[in-house]
Formats: structure tokens, sequence, C-alpha cells
């Protein structure tokens, strides 16, 4: 069994979740007539023929355009400033992150690499505290965030999640150009073996596990949503529609769930760090009114699926 790494804690007090390898993103199979990348038989039997239709020509789900929740910064300029965090920045603390990765970390090689994806918050950001520095800082912790993987020779190494808010921040050479007003424009984790890159799981492989643990096919594309502020942003969870209903033994009929690190303060390795799971009724919905003096909010972890339901 591999040893456990520590998810650290985040600025807004992010829980400490143990985390270690999970499994294998779906592989592509290359074998139409026409030479492109085709999608795994898995995801083919998780998505309605509708969803299946609009994948890329590499078998992936479309990166969506950043949606209207104010002025956001592009995903080129949080890669850039990702690459300069992780180079020159994070590398003073190059201890604590090649613990979370539990390997070295190539940290003047790092450039980013793969899927950079944007996770937006489930509740609407609100900029509190008496000085500009406060709301600043309130304001980027609660906003979304980019998630940027960084690469080395060995893959990837580093991830870094960027404030999409926090569009004062300029580079100059190995220097980030921070305004006075600042705080909470970077959450970075090392990344284990097994990890998709900056996230622990890919939409495609969130979308097979949600159709295996609820055996309905997934209706739309997921989405990368935070669910409560108090988690960093490399804990988003991809919610992930179904086309129909599913019935589980202590839940209410789900129309949609959610997959990502396990949030339900279950200390998880391998395989079971990643979750299929459901936000306690009605907590999803009020998270924005709860504050921030408290712990994360518990996620429910939706059990695998059996004939005729779930157990």
């Amino acid at each position: 069994m591999p040893t456990p790494v520590i998810l650290k804690k985040a600025p807004f007090a992010a829980l400490v979740v143990l985390l270690a390898a999970c499994g294998p993103e779906p592989e592509l199979l290359t074998t139409s007539p026409d030479d492109a990348p085709v999608p795994t038989v898995r995801l083919s039997a998780a998505l309605t023929p509708t969803l299946l239709s609009t994948l890329d020509g590499d078998g992936l789900f479309p990166l969506p355009a950043p949606t209207s929740q104010g002025a956001m910064m592009g995903r080129g300029q949080a890669e850039r400033l990702a690459t300069a965090f992780g180079r020159y920045y994070a590398v003073h603390s190059r201890r604590w992150y090649e613990t979370e990765r539990n390997g070295p970390i190539n940290w003047g090689a790092l450039t980013a690499c793969g899927r950079t994806m944007l996770a937006l918050p489930s509740w609407n950001p609100r900029q509190d505290g008496p000085s500009p520095a406060d709301r600043v800082a309130s304001r980027n912790r609660d906003g979304a965030y980019w998630l940027v993987t960084l690469c080395a020779h060995s893959g990837p190494q580093l991830s870094v999640a960027v404030a999409a808010s926090a569009l004062e921040l300029e580079t100059r050479g190995r220097v980030i150009l921070f305004p006075d007003a600042h705080g909470n424009e970077f959450v970075a984790r090392g990344i284990p073996d097994g990890w998709y890159g900056a996230l622990a799981v890919s939409p495609e492989e969130a979308a097979i596990k949600a159709s295996t643990s609820t055996g309905s096919r997934v209706r739309s594309t997921p989405r990368l949503i935070r669910v409560d502020p108090a988690w960093i942003p490399q804990a988003a969870q991809w919610e992930v529609e179904l086309d129909v209903p599913a019935a589980a033994a202590g839940h209410d009929a789900l129309s949609q769930v959610y997959v990502g690190l396990r949030l339900d303060g279950t200390p998880a390795v391998g395989p079971t760090q990643v979750a299929v799971q459901v936000p306690p009724t009605g907590q999803l919905s009020a998270v924005a009114s709860l504050g921030h003096d408290r712990g994360p909010m518990r996620m429910r972890v939706v059990g695998q699926s059996k004939p005729g339901g779930l157990q």
C-alpha cells in the first residue's frame, strides 16, 4: 500500500485528508477507421447517446468557456502565474509539497501541462472584511479557481490553484507582482501518483464512476464545482447529472451526484480516495450563509451499484 500523504490545509481552513494513489484515467483507443481516438467502452456505456456525440476528437469532454461570474483572468494567464509560483515561490516549501507528492519535484523544470480546468463556486462569492486586503482575500478565497497542472520530466508533479478573480497579478521574469491588497491567490499541493493532473479524477472517469455507482447514464458534461468555501480548490467535485434519478438507501432520489476527493471525513487511501457522493440535504444551497468559522461540509458517500438499485 502506498504511503499516505497529507492534504495541505488551505488558508481558509480546509480539513486534513489522507491521500494516496487512485486508479488510472480511462484509456483512449485508436482503432477507428480514420485513426482518430474514440472513447473507451466504459465511457461510451456511461453516457447518453446525445452526450456521447459531443466528445471531442480525443474522446474527451470539451472544456467549457468561463461563465459570467464577474471579471476573470483567462486560462493562459493562470498557467503563466501558476508556473512562476511553482518554480520560484512554492519551491521554498519544497519539503511540504514533496511529502504530499511522496517523491521529489523537479522545481526548475516545472511547466503547465495537460488540461487546465475552472472550478466554480456553488455560492455567491462575498467580499468581507474591514480592510481592502481582507476584502480581496475574501473575494479570492470564495471565488472561482483555475486548477493548473505543473509537469516536469517524470509527469505531473505540482497542482496549483490560481484565483480567477486575481486580475491584478502580473509576472516579470521570476517575480510575481502582487498588489498592496492581496491574499489567497494561490493554493498548491504536491500531486501523488495516480492523480489526474491537478485533480484526483478526470471528468471522463467521474462520469464512469457516477454511472457505475447509480446505474444511470450521464446526460450532460460534468461541471467542476466547489461545494464549500472551507475546502481547498483541489477538493472541487465534478457535478454529474443523471438521465434517470437513482434510488439509494438513506438518500432521496438522486438526479445528480458529485465525484471527487472523498469529503465525508473518512481517511482514504488508494482507490477509495475518490468517491461518488452527495451533500447533506439542503446544505449545498445554504452553504453561502453558513459563514467560514466552521469545519467543511461533510458529504455523504453513495453506495456501489447492485442489481435493482444501490446498496
